[in-house]
């Protein structure tokens, strides 16, 4: 077998200088998250010969697109490309001896508009994807909406919070994720992605480590219920869901107020999945693969009462020898 390989590729303001920081090179790594969460990439460098604290020095702001590249990975000619994004520089780091920059970067976009500026408005008769398209728009960022759930608001307050806490907001509360990645805002919906097939499967033998847990702690509930106002009677009504064969004696309320009934029934549902994805958890370090993707769902083998099939919250991928560490949740049946 030819020479198995990992390789990272970097475009720095649009000049790619994989060559260029190749003997400089320490670490590079890769966190992808599934939503509410930044993306960051980190980069860490050898500054011997002082060029990176000097005439090379990066801007706060600069843009840096990076992909992993695999050769000859599990066979000769298995060759894939993992597109990591692109990201802004938030917190270039120095530090010494030896002299070293690590360069930290985030797939969140410099305006800090979109990120920080706190607005207050009212939305009114308005879909989630309209939302997300003007939130868009003005953030100088484009929308990928992947969801057939798209339900009518019939009101909405946006009081002293960013647009991007805002949506995010809007998003979880009508059981949808969202994240930003290479200038686009990404909204789908957890629950049809946890129905997609598994990406792979891995044995307990393919784990160089692993820690899985189990929890009742604010999670393992029987039920949802929230009040929500009926505008035919005038009158506050409450909505409540139980899980099947469930008992109905751990209940979360949702203390707010929705505008229907329907509001209400996918509040209550979507809490109650947010609330219990946390019941059964694992985390796994295992060799590097550019299949595996946050948002991607795996088949656990040969671990007991944790087998099953798992939605990968989080995955970091680290080149100094290409590992990756993954952050699952069992996807839930039932609901």
């Amino acid at each position: 077998m030819l020479g198995r390989r990992a390789n990272i590729r970097i475009i720095y303001q649009g000049v790619d200088i994989t060559t260029d920081i190749k003997q400089d090179l320490v670490e590079f790594s890769y966190t992808d998250n599934a939503s509410g969460e930044a993306d960051d990439i980190s980069i860490t460098l050898k500054d011997e010969q002082k060029r990176w604290i000097t005439q090379w020095k990066p801007q706060k702001g600069d843009e840096i697109e990076a992909s992993i590249q695999t050769i000859n990975w599990n066979k000769n000619g298995d060759n894939y490309e993992l597109d990591c994004g692109l990201f802004i520089v938030d917190q270039p780091e120095f530090s010494g001896r030896p002299m070293r920059l690590t360069l930290q970067a985030l797939s969140m976009p410099a305006n800090n508009d979109f990120t920080r500026t706190e607005k207050s408005r009212t939305w009114e008769e308005v879909t989630i994807s309209e939302i997300a398209k003007n939130v868009a728009e003005n953030a100088g960022l484009n929308l990928f909406f992947d969801s057939g759930l798209d339900p009518m608001l019939s009101f909405l307050e946006q009081s002293e919070v960013s647009d991007m806490a805002f949506l995010y907001d809007v998003c979880k509360n009508h059981g949808l994720a969202m994240k930003v990645y290479s200038k686009k805002i990404i909204i789908f919906s957890e629950e049809e992605y946890e129905n997609k097939p598994a990406v792979a499967v891995i044995t307990e033998s393919d784990m160089t480590d692993w820690t899985a847990r189990t929890t009742l702690t604010d999670t393992g509930y029987d039920g949802c219920l929230m009040e929500y106002f009926d505008p035919l009677t005038e009158e506050l009504l409450e909505y409540s869901y139980i899980l099947s064969g469930r008992s109905g004696v751990k209940v979360f309320k949702i203390n707010e107020l929705a505008a229907s009934v329907e509001e209400a029934e996918r509040r209550v549902k979507s809490k109650l999945r947010e609330l219990n994805r946390k019941e059964t958890l694992i985390t796994i370090n295992l060799p590097g693969s550019t299949k595996l993707v946050a948002s991607n769902n795996i088949e656990i083998t040969d671990l007991g009462v944790f087998s099953g099939k798992y939605y990968i919250d989080q995955v970091k991928h680290v080149c100094n020898g290409y590992t990756c560490q993954l952050e699952l949740h069992k996807i839930l049946e039932g609901y």
